[in-house]
């Protein structure tokens, strides 16, 4: 589990890495999955938004729910939550301005548009989301490390990744001291206590920060020295089919 994994658990808010280290695909080589992703990433940005945009959303819930068995709860509402982001996004390109009144014009052309422009972010966004709840950032990070000249990297991405766990856990301790003494009772204190909290997690965060920054320069950023659980290899057999199959359902649909 990667750190910070037993408390992440436990915290709402840490929810997706603690799906990705307990789920069924924990085990699975993270590099599988990452390549798997990907593709649907390089799909959903290259073939054309409809149908092939929906094909590719189709084959993320498919990959969710009948490869990694995620729970529908978890992974249907972080997908509304993106929804709700594109959906915004897509209002904004729908409407354009004209000089007459009621300066806003709404027009099928841009109804389309703006429907083919979020198909193809949901399809994008759908595997992403796949790949935060079924691979640990630690295997992440892993990956990382592996590649030339990104070793720092990798540890400043673990480093952040238990800075957020850490603080999170913190804000969750205090707000549930501060709701045993009745500090949410009404609006006025429930203001009052969010402003309290806000107010000393920030000098922890900071402080916590400045010794994260010692450590590293104790190490001489060197990442070499940082401990890794190393996660299973992925078959180069299994990758060359994957790459083979993108490069397949590309030139069949752009032809």
């Amino acid at each position: 589990m990667c750190w910070g994994g037993a408390r992440a658990a436990r915290n709402p808010t840490m929810l997706p890495d603690a799906q990705a280290s307990t789920g069924r695909l924990a085990r699975t080589p993270p590099a599988l999955k990452v390549a798997v992703a990907g593709s649907g990433l390089l799909l959903a940005l290259s073939l054309p938004p409809w149908p092939w945009d929906l094909a590719v959303l189709l084959a993320a819930l498919a990959a969710a729910f009948l490869w990694a068995q995620l729970p529908a709860r978890l992974f249907l509402g972080w997908l509304a939550l993106a929804f709700g982001f594109l959906a915004a996004s897509a209002l904004a390109l729908a409407l354009s301005l004209s000089p007459d009144f009621p300066w806003l014009t709404l027009s099928s052309e841009s109804v389309l548009q703006a429907g083919l422009v979020s198909l193809r972010a949901m399809a994008a966004s759908s595997w992403m989301i796949w790949l935060a709840l079924t691979t640990p950032a630690q295997h992440l990070a892993w990956l990382i490390k592996r590649l030339p000249g990104l070793e720092v990297l990798s540890e400043l991405m673990l480093l952040i990744h238990r800075q957020l766990v850490l603080l999170m856990q913190t804000a969750q301790d205090m707000r549930r001291a501060q709701a045993a003494r009745l500090g949410y009772r009404d609006v006025g204190h429930s203001l009052r206590s969010l402003g309290t909290l806000s107010a000393a997690l920030l000098p922890r965060a900071l402080a916590r920060a400045e010794r994260m920054e010692i450590g590293l320069a104790a190490r001489n950023l060197d990442a070499a020295t940082l401990p890794f659980q190393e996660p299973p290899r992925a078959a180069p057999l299994f990758l060359l089919l994957i790459a083979c199959v993108d490069g397949v359902l590309l030139i069949w649909a752009l032809s």
